[in-house]
């Protein structure tokens, strides 16, 4: 959430990605991004998995608060 309290994509370097949260994420990754449930919606998720693209392959975990998970590599 913002610090107003509206919910918020969060996108961090794998170096800076919460503890609590990269366990889950690609090994190798070097992105990942926080969807809040809210914010879930399928065009949103068209736009992570269009980065899919030959080997750059991106990982998606449905938490169980209902928000996903995305990781990847960046695409060069």
């Amino acid at each position: 959430m913002s610090k107003h309290g509206e919910p918020v994509i969060r996108i961090w370097p794998y170096s800076e990605v919460p503890q609590s949260l990269k366990h889950l994420s690609e090994v190798g990754s070097e992105w990942v991004a926080l969807v809040p449930p809210n914010l879930a919606l399928p065009e949103l998720e068209e736009v992570f998995l269009r980065w899919q693209i030959n080997r750059h392959r991106v990982m998606r975990h449905i938490l169980a608060d209902g928000s996903i998970l995305y990781s990847g590599r960046l695409c060069k």
